[in-house]
Protein backbone atom coordinates (compact mmCIF):
# COMPACT_ATOMS: atom_id res chain seq x y z
CA UNK A 1 0.00 0.00 0.00
CA UNK A 2 2.86 2.39 0.84
CA UNK A 3 4.44 1.71 -2.54
CA UNK A 4 1.20 2.47 -4.39
CA UNK A 5 0.83 5.71 -2.45
CA UNK A 6 4.41 6.60 -3.31
CA UNK A 7 3.77 6.00 -7.01
CA UNK A 8 0.64 8.18 -6.96
CA UNK A 9 2.38 10.98 -5.06
CA UNK A 10 5.28 10.79 -7.51
CA UNK A 11 2.95 11.24 -10.47
CA UNK A 12 1.18 14.15 -8.77
CA UNK A 13 4.56 15.72 -8.01
CA UNK A 14 5.66 15.50 -11.66
CA UNK A 15 2.36 16.92 -12.94
CA UNK A 16 2.54 19.79 -10.44
CA UNK A 17 6.14 20.60 -11.28
CA UNK A 18 5.72 20.63 -15.06
CA UNK A 19 2.77 22.97 -14.61
CA UNK A 20 4.99 25.22 -12.51
CA UNK A 21 7.54 25.28 -15.31
CA UNK A 22 10.21 23.13 -13.67
CA UNK A 23 12.55 21.35 -16.04
CA UNK A 24 11.57 17.74 -16.63
CA UNK A 25 15.09 16.28 -16.13
CA UNK A 26 15.48 17.08 -12.39
CA UNK A 27 11.76 16.51 -11.85
CA UNK A 28 11.97 13.03 -13.38
CA UNK A 29 14.99 12.19 -11.22
CA UNK A 30 13.31 13.35 -8.02
CA UNK A 31 10.05 11.62 -8.93
CA UNK A 32 11.89 8.41 -9.77
CA UNK A 33 13.87 8.53 -6.54
CA UNK A 34 10.63 8.91 -4.57
CA UNK A 35 9.21 5.80 -6.28
CA UNK A 36 12.40 3.92 -5.42
CA UNK A 37 12.34 4.90 -1.73
CA UNK A 38 8.64 4.19 -1.20
CA UNK A 39 8.81 0.83 -2.95
CA UNK A 40 11.84 -0.50 -1.08
CA UNK A 41 13.98 -0.65 -4.21
CA UNK A 42 17.77 -0.34 -4.32
CA UNK A 43 18.67 3.25 -5.11
CA UNK A 44 21.83 2.90 -7.18
CA UNK A 45 20.65 0.08 -9.47
CA UNK A 46 17.38 1.94 -10.06
CA UNK A 47 19.18 5.14 -11.06
CA UNK A 48 22.27 3.74 -12.77
CA UNK A 49 20.52 0.87 -14.54
CA UNK A 50 16.77 1.47 -14.92
CA UNK A 51 16.84 5.26 -15.29
CA UNK A 52 20.15 5.54 -17.13
CA UNK A 53 19.42 2.65 -19.47
CA UNK A 54 15.96 3.96 -20.28
CA UNK A 55 17.36 7.40 -21.02
CA UNK A 56 20.36 6.11 -22.96
CA UNK A 57 18.36 3.69 -25.08
CA UNK A 58 15.87 6.39 -26.05
CA UNK A 59 18.55 8.95 -26.89
CA UNK A 60 20.50 6.38 -28.87
CA UNK A 61 17.46 5.28 -30.86
CA UNK A 62 16.05 8.72 -31.61
CA UNK A 63 19.14 10.97 -31.73
CA UNK A 64 19.37 11.24 -35.51
CA UNK A 65 15.62 11.69 -35.92
CA UNK A 66 15.45 14.63 -33.52
CA UNK A 67 18.61 16.29 -34.83
CA UNK A 68 17.72 15.90 -38.50
CA UNK A 69 14.09 16.83 -37.87
CA UNK A 70 15.02 20.05 -36.07
CA UNK A 71 17.59 20.86 -38.77
CA UNK A 72 14.99 20.37 -41.51
CA UNK A 73 12.48 22.55 -39.67
CA UNK A 74 15.08 25.30 -39.24
CA UNK A 75 15.92 25.19 -42.95
CA UNK A 76 12.23 25.45 -43.88
CA UNK A 77 12.05 28.61 -41.78
CA UNK A 78 15.34 30.25 -42.77
CA UNK A 79 14.89 29.71 -46.52
CA UNK A 80 11.38 31.15 -46.51
CA UNK A 81 9.93 27.80 -47.62
CA UNK A 82 7.62 27.60 -44.60
CA UNK A 83 6.42 31.15 -45.30
CA UNK A 84 5.77 30.33 -48.95
CA UNK A 85 3.74 27.23 -48.15
CA UNK A 86 1.83 29.10 -45.46
CA UNK A 87 0.85 31.88 -47.84
CA UNK A 88 -0.32 29.32 -50.38
CA UNK A 89 -2.48 27.67 -47.77
CA UNK A 90 -3.92 31.06 -46.82
CA UNK A 91 -4.64 31.80 -50.48
CA UNK A 92 -6.41 28.48 -51.00
CA UNK A 93 -8.23 28.06 -47.70
CA UNK A 94 -8.32 31.58 -46.33
CA UNK A 95 -6.79 32.98 -43.16
CA UNK A 96 -9.91 32.11 -41.17
CA UNK A 97 -9.38 28.43 -41.95
CA UNK A 98 -5.81 28.32 -40.61
CA UNK A 99 -6.75 25.83 -37.84
CA UNK A 100 -8.47 23.52 -40.34
CA UNK A 101 -5.49 23.74 -42.70
CA UNK A 102 -3.09 22.81 -39.90
CA UNK A 103 -5.22 19.87 -38.73
CA UNK A 104 -5.52 18.55 -42.30
CA UNK A 105 -1.78 18.90 -42.91
CA UNK A 106 -1.00 17.04 -39.68
CA UNK A 107 -3.47 14.25 -40.45
CA UNK A 108 -2.12 13.87 -43.99
CA UNK A 109 1.51 13.61 -42.91
CA UNK A 110 0.87 11.21 -40.03
CA UNK A 111 -1.37 8.98 -42.14
CA UNK A 112 1.43 8.97 -44.69
CA UNK A 113 3.65 7.39 -42.08
CA UNK A 114 5.73 10.40 -41.11
CA UNK A 115 6.86 10.26 -37.47
CA UNK A 116 4.94 12.59 -35.13
CA UNK A 117 8.04 14.48 -34.01
CA UNK A 118 9.09 15.06 -37.61
CA UNK A 119 5.60 16.36 -38.40
CA UNK A 120 5.92 18.87 -35.55
CA UNK A 121 9.38 20.02 -36.62
CA UNK A 122 8.18 20.37 -40.24
CA UNK A 123 4.82 22.07 -39.65
CA UNK A 124 5.83 24.33 -36.77
CA UNK A 125 7.45 27.07 -38.91
CA UNK A 126 4.49 26.93 -41.30
CA UNK A 127 1.97 27.11 -38.46
CA UNK A 128 3.73 30.12 -36.95
CA UNK A 129 3.08 32.14 -40.12
CA UNK A 130 -0.52 30.91 -40.41
CA UNK A 131 -1.50 31.68 -36.84
CA UNK A 132 0.33 34.99 -36.72
CA UNK A 133 -1.58 36.07 -39.81
CA UNK A 134 -4.87 34.74 -38.40
CA UNK A 135 -4.17 36.44 -35.04
CA UNK A 136 -4.91 33.25 -33.10
CA UNK A 137 -3.12 32.37 -29.83
CA UNK A 138 -0.43 29.73 -29.60
CA UNK A 139 -2.60 27.47 -27.42
CA UNK A 140 -5.00 26.95 -30.34
CA UNK A 141 -2.08 26.17 -32.66
CA UNK A 142 -0.98 23.57 -30.11
CA UNK A 143 -4.49 22.14 -29.89
CA UNK A 144 -4.66 21.76 -33.69
CA UNK A 145 -1.32 19.95 -33.79
CA UNK A 146 -2.36 17.50 -31.07
CA UNK A 147 -5.76 16.84 -32.65
CA UNK A 148 -3.99 15.86 -35.86
CA UNK A 149 -1.23 13.87 -34.16
CA UNK A 150 -2.84 12.02 -31.29
CA UNK A 151 -6.35 10.99 -32.32
CA UNK A 152 -7.51 9.88 -35.77
CA UNK A 153 -4.25 8.76 -37.35
CA UNK A 154 -2.84 7.49 -34.07
CA UNK A 155 -5.59 5.12 -33.00
CA UNK A 156 -8.86 5.05 -34.94
CA UNK A 157 -8.71 5.45 -38.71
CA UNK A 158 -8.47 2.11 -40.58
CA UNK A 159 -5.07 1.46 -42.12
CA UNK A 160 -3.13 4.05 -40.18
CA UNK A 161 0.56 3.04 -39.88
CA UNK A 162 0.87 4.20 -36.26
CA UNK A 163 2.48 1.93 -33.67
CA UNK A 164 -0.78 2.02 -31.68
CA UNK A 165 -2.49 0.34 -34.64
CA UNK A 166 0.34 -2.05 -35.45
CA UNK A 167 0.79 -3.50 -31.94
CA UNK A 168 -2.71 -5.05 -31.65
CA UNK A 169 -2.57 -6.10 -35.32
CA UNK A 170 0.58 -8.09 -34.57
CA UNK A 171 -0.84 -9.63 -31.39
CA UNK A 172 -4.29 -10.59 -32.72
CA UNK A 173 -3.06 -11.34 -36.27
CA UNK A 174 -5.60 -8.86 -37.61
CA UNK A 175 -5.14 -6.28 -40.37
CA UNK A 176 -4.46 -2.58 -39.85
CA UNK A 177 -8.00 -1.95 -41.15
CA UNK A 178 -9.59 -4.09 -38.41
CA UNK A 179 -13.21 -3.20 -37.55
CA UNK A 180 -13.39 -0.47 -40.22
CA UNK A 181 -16.91 0.69 -39.33
CA UNK A 182 -15.95 1.34 -35.70
CA UNK A 183 -12.78 3.06 -36.88
CA UNK A 184 -14.53 5.35 -39.35
CA UNK A 185 -17.28 6.33 -36.90
CA UNK A 186 -14.70 7.00 -34.18
CA UNK A 187 -12.62 9.09 -36.60
CA UNK A 188 -15.62 11.20 -37.61
CA UNK A 189 -16.43 11.89 -33.96
CA UNK A 190 -12.81 12.81 -33.31
CA UNK A 191 -12.75 15.24 -36.22
CA UNK A 192 -16.17 16.85 -35.76
CA UNK A 193 -15.95 17.16 -31.98
CA UNK A 194 -12.30 18.23 -32.09
CA UNK A 195 -12.92 20.99 -34.62
CA UNK A 196 -16.04 22.07 -32.70
CA UNK A 197 -13.91 22.48 -29.59
CA UNK A 198 -11.24 24.41 -31.49
CA UNK A 199 -13.83 26.76 -33.00
CA UNK A 200 -15.35 27.27 -29.55
CA UNK A 201 -11.94 28.21 -28.18
CA UNK A 202 -11.38 30.58 -31.10
CA UNK A 203 -14.57 32.45 -30.18
CA UNK A 204 -13.41 32.65 -26.57
CA UNK A 205 -9.99 33.88 -27.68
CA UNK A 206 -11.57 36.60 -29.84
CA UNK A 207 -13.65 37.84 -26.91
CA UNK A 208 -10.57 37.96 -24.68
CA UNK A 209 -8.50 39.60 -27.42
CA UNK A 210 -6.00 36.76 -27.35
CA UNK A 211 -3.56 36.90 -30.26
CA UNK A 212 -0.41 35.12 -31.36
CA UNK A 213 2.50 36.25 -29.20
CA UNK A 214 5.84 35.42 -30.86
CA UNK A 215 8.82 34.15 -28.95
CA UNK A 216 12.31 35.45 -29.64
CA UNK A 217 13.40 32.39 -31.60
CA UNK A 218 10.68 32.90 -34.21
CA UNK A 219 12.00 36.24 -35.49
CA UNK A 220 8.47 37.36 -36.22
CA UNK A 221 9.69 40.68 -37.67
CA UNK A 222 10.58 38.70 -40.77
CA UNK A 223 6.93 37.75 -41.17
CA UNK A 224 5.51 41.27 -41.22
CA UNK A 225 5.38 44.08 -43.70
CA UNK A 226 4.08 44.64 -47.21
CA UNK A 227 7.01 42.82 -48.79
CA UNK A 228 6.59 39.66 -46.75
CA UNK A 229 6.00 37.59 -49.90
CA UNK A 230 9.04 38.89 -51.68
CA UNK A 231 12.23 36.86 -51.74
CA UNK A 232 10.56 33.56 -50.80
CA UNK A 233 10.68 30.54 -53.10
CA UNK A 234 7.73 29.47 -55.20
CA UNK A 235 5.41 27.29 -53.11
CA UNK A 236 5.96 24.32 -55.44
CA UNK A 237 9.72 24.56 -54.93
CA UNK A 238 9.20 25.03 -51.18
CA UNK A 239 6.96 21.97 -50.97
CA UNK A 240 9.28 19.68 -52.96
CA UNK A 241 11.61 18.79 -50.03
CA UNK A 242 8.60 17.80 -47.90
CA UNK A 243 7.34 15.56 -50.69
CA UNK A 244 10.82 14.08 -50.99
CA UNK A 245 10.89 13.24 -47.27
CA UNK A 246 7.48 11.55 -47.43
CA UNK A 247 8.27 9.57 -50.60
CA UNK A 248 11.59 8.37 -49.17
CA UNK A 249 9.97 7.26 -45.93
CA UNK A 250 7.12 5.40 -47.63
CA UNK A 251 9.42 3.76 -50.19
CA UNK A 252 12.41 2.88 -48.02
CA UNK A 253 10.30 1.64 -45.09
CA UNK A 254 9.57 -1.46 -47.18
CA UNK A 255 13.23 -2.49 -47.27
CA UNK A 256 14.81 -0.71 -44.28
CA UNK A 257 13.97 -0.24 -40.63
CA UNK A 258 11.56 2.63 -39.98
CA UNK A 259 14.09 4.87 -38.24
CA UNK A 260 16.73 4.32 -40.92
CA UNK A 261 14.19 5.14 -43.63
CA UNK A 262 13.15 8.34 -41.83
CA UNK A 263 16.79 9.37 -41.36
CA UNK A 264 17.53 8.96 -45.07
CA UNK A 265 14.34 10.81 -45.98
CA UNK A 266 15.18 13.77 -43.76
CA UNK A 267 18.75 13.87 -45.06
CA UNK A 268 17.46 13.92 -48.63
CA UNK A 269 15.03 16.70 -47.75
CA UNK A 270 17.78 18.76 -46.10
CA UNK A 271 20.15 18.39 -49.06
CA UNK A 272 17.41 19.28 -51.53
CA UNK A 273 16.39 22.34 -49.48
CA UNK A 274 20.00 23.53 -49.53
CA UNK A 275 20.30 22.99 -53.28
CA UNK A 276 17.02 24.71 -54.15
CA UNK A 277 17.43 27.64 -51.77
CA UNK A 278 21.17 28.25 -51.47
CA UNK A 279 20.86 31.94 -52.31
CA UNK A 280 18.28 32.41 -49.54
CA UNK A 281 20.53 30.99 -46.80
CA UNK A 282 22.64 33.80 -45.39
CA UNK A 283 24.93 31.55 -43.33
CA UNK A 284 24.62 27.81 -44.13
CA UNK A 285 26.94 26.69 -41.31
CA UNK A 286 25.15 28.71 -38.62
CA UNK A 287 21.81 27.42 -39.89
CA UNK A 288 23.04 23.84 -39.61
CA UNK A 289 24.41 24.38 -36.11
CA UNK A 290 21.29 26.15 -34.83
CA UNK A 291 18.99 23.53 -36.34
CA UNK A 292 20.84 20.55 -34.91
CA UNK A 293 21.28 22.08 -31.45
CA UNK A 294 17.57 22.96 -31.24
CA UNK A 295 16.72 19.25 -31.44
CA UNK A 296 18.83 18.22 -28.44
CA UNK A 297 16.73 19.60 -25.60
CA UNK A 298 13.42 18.15 -26.86
CA UNK A 299 15.20 14.80 -27.19
CA UNK A 300 16.51 14.93 -23.61
CA UNK A 301 13.11 16.05 -22.30
CA UNK A 302 11.42 13.03 -23.80
CA UNK A 303 14.22 10.68 -22.77
CA UNK A 304 13.99 11.90 -19.15
CA UNK A 305 10.32 11.00 -18.82
CA UNK A 306 10.96 7.67 -20.56
CA UNK A 307 13.72 7.04 -18.00
CA UNK A 308 11.29 7.83 -15.17
CA UNK A 309 8.87 5.35 -16.72
CA UNK A 310 11.62 2.71 -16.70
CA UNK A 311 11.88 3.06 -12.92
CA UNK A 312 8.10 2.98 -12.53
CA UNK A 313 7.75 -0.22 -14.55
CA UNK A 314 10.18 -2.05 -12.25
CA UNK A 315 8.42 -0.90 -9.06
CA UNK A 316 6.32 -3.48 -7.17
CA UNK A 317 3.50 -0.92 -6.95
CA UNK A 318 3.28 -0.75 -10.73
CA UNK A 319 2.81 -4.50 -10.85
CA UNK A 320 -0.05 -4.07 -8.36
CA UNK A 321 -1.71 -1.58 -10.70
CA UNK A 322 -1.25 -4.01 -13.58
CA UNK A 323 -2.86 -6.76 -11.49
CA UNK A 324 -5.85 -4.52 -10.77
CA UNK A 325 -6.28 -3.84 -14.47
CA UNK A 326 -5.91 -7.52 -15.26
CA UNK A 327 -8.58 -8.52 -12.74
CA UNK A 328 -11.31 -6.22 -14.01
CA UNK A 329 -14.25 -8.54 -14.66
CA UNK A 330 -16.59 -6.79 -17.08
CA UNK A 331 -17.62 -7.15 -20.67
CA UNK A 332 -14.30 -7.96 -22.46
CA UNK A 333 -14.38 -4.70 -24.40
CA UNK A 334 -15.05 -2.70 -21.22
CA UNK A 335 -12.31 -4.60 -19.41
CA UNK A 336 -9.88 -3.93 -22.25
CA UNK A 337 -10.70 -0.22 -22.49
CA UNK A 338 -10.36 0.32 -18.73
CA UNK A 339 -7.23 -1.80 -18.39
CA UNK A 340 -5.31 -0.17 -21.24
CA UNK A 341 -6.23 3.31 -20.02
CA UNK A 342 -5.04 2.59 -16.48
CA UNK A 343 -1.71 1.13 -17.55
CA UNK A 344 -1.07 3.69 -20.31
CA UNK A 345 -1.84 6.50 -17.87
CA UNK A 346 0.63 5.30 -15.26
CA UNK A 347 3.30 4.48 -17.83
CA UNK A 348 2.74 7.75 -19.69
CA UNK A 349 2.78 5.81 -22.94
CA UNK A 350 0.01 4.52 -25.19
CA UNK A 351 2.25 1.97 -26.90
CA UNK A 352 3.75 0.87 -23.57
CA UNK A 353 0.29 0.46 -22.09
CA UNK A 354 -0.85 -1.60 -25.06
CA UNK A 355 2.14 -3.94 -24.96
CA UNK A 356 1.92 -4.56 -21.21
CA UNK A 357 -1.84 -5.12 -21.33
CA UNK A 358 -1.79 -7.45 -24.33
CA UNK A 359 1.04 -9.54 -22.93
CA UNK A 360 -0.89 -10.10 -19.72
CA UNK A 361 -4.53 -9.94 -20.78
CA UNK A 362 -4.93 -10.19 -24.54
CA UNK A 363 -5.53 -13.93 -24.78
CA UNK A 364 -7.81 -13.87 -21.72
CA UNK A 365 -10.15 -11.38 -23.42
CA UNK A 366 -10.24 -13.49 -26.57
CA UNK A 367 -11.11 -16.51 -24.45
CA UNK A 368 -13.99 -14.51 -22.97
CA UNK A 369 -15.47 -14.23 -26.46
CA UNK A 370 -14.17 -10.91 -27.73
CA UNK A 371 -13.91 -10.54 -31.50
CA UNK A 372 -10.23 -10.01 -32.42
CA UNK A 373 -10.90 -7.22 -34.93
CA UNK A 374 -13.28 -5.34 -32.64
CA UNK A 375 -10.96 -5.76 -29.67
CA UNK A 376 -8.05 -4.53 -31.78
CA UNK A 377 -9.87 -1.29 -32.59
CA UNK A 378 -11.22 -0.74 -29.07
CA UNK A 379 -7.81 -1.22 -27.44
CA UNK A 380 -6.10 0.99 -30.00
CA UNK A 381 -8.54 3.84 -29.41
CA UNK A 382 -8.46 3.35 -25.64
CA UNK A 383 -4.67 3.55 -25.54
CA UNK A 384 -4.87 7.19 -26.65
CA UNK A 385 -6.74 8.47 -23.58
CA UNK A 386 -5.03 8.69 -20.21
CA UNK A 387 -1.63 8.19 -21.84
CA UNK A 388 -1.64 11.92 -22.66
CA UNK A 389 -1.47 13.06 -19.06
CA UNK A 390 0.99 15.92 -18.38
CA UNK A 391 3.94 13.59 -17.76
CA UNK A 392 3.71 12.01 -21.21
CA UNK A 393 7.07 12.39 -22.96
CA UNK A 394 5.56 13.47 -26.27
CA UNK A 395 3.49 16.15 -24.53
CA UNK A 396 6.56 17.55 -22.78
CA UNK A 397 8.59 17.55 -26.00
CA UNK A 398 5.97 18.95 -28.36
CA UNK A 399 5.05 21.77 -26.00
CA UNK A 400 8.75 22.64 -25.83
CA UNK A 401 9.12 22.63 -29.62
CA UNK A 402 6.00 24.77 -30.04
CA UNK A 403 7.28 27.34 -27.57
CA UNK A 404 4.48 26.96 -25.07
CA UNK A 405 3.93 25.52 -21.59
CA UNK A 406 1.60 23.19 -19.75
CA UNK A 407 0.04 26.14 -17.98
CA UNK A 408 -0.73 27.89 -21.25
CA UNK A 409 -1.78 25.01 -23.48
CA UNK A 410 -2.38 21.74 -21.61
CA UNK A 411 -6.06 22.44 -20.92
CA UNK A 412 -6.72 22.38 -24.66
CA UNK A 413 -4.46 19.37 -25.18
CA UNK A 414 -6.36 17.47 -22.47
CA UNK A 415 -9.71 18.35 -24.09
CA UNK A 416 -8.83 16.80 -27.46
CA UNK A 417 -6.36 14.12 -26.36
CA UNK A 418 -7.68 12.89 -23.01
CA UNK A 419 -11.37 13.72 -22.57
CA UNK A 420 -12.38 13.29 -26.22
CA UNK A 421 -10.58 9.92 -26.66
CA UNK A 422 -12.24 8.59 -23.49
CA UNK A 423 -15.66 9.58 -24.86
CA UNK A 424 -14.85 8.05 -28.24
CA UNK A 425 -13.68 4.88 -26.48
CA UNK A 426 -17.09 4.59 -24.82
CA UNK A 427 -18.73 4.80 -28.25
CA UNK A 428 -16.29 2.21 -29.64
CA UNK A 429 -17.03 -0.18 -26.76
CA UNK A 430 -20.76 0.21 -27.40
CA UNK A 431 -20.37 -0.44 -31.13
CA UNK A 432 -18.12 -3.44 -30.53
CA UNK A 433 -20.65 -4.94 -28.09
CA UNK A 434 -23.59 -4.38 -30.44
CA UNK A 435 -21.95 -5.24 -33.78
CA UNK A 436 -19.71 -8.10 -32.72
Amino acid sequence: MFGILGLIVSLIFIVFCVYRGWHIIPVSLIGGLFVVLTNGMEIWPALSVSYATGLGNYVGSWFLIFILGAFFGELMSVTGSAKSISHKLMDVMGVKRAPLALVFATLLLTYGGVNSFIVVFTLYPIAVVLFNEAKLPRRILTCCIFLGLATITQTSFPGTPSIQNLIPADFFKTTTTAAPLIGVIASLIFFIAGMAYINWQIRIARKKNEVFVPIEAELMDNLKGEDERQGVPNWKIAFLPIVTVIVCILTLSKILTALFAVSIGLTAGIILTYVLNWKNIENPVVTMSKGCVSGIMPLLNTAAIVAYGSIVRTAPAFQDFVSVAMNLDFNPYVTGALGVNIIAGIAGSSSGGLIIFLENMGQFLLDKGANPAALHRVLSIASGGLDTLPHNGAVVTILTVLGTSHKESYKDVAAVCVILPILVTIVAVFLATVLY
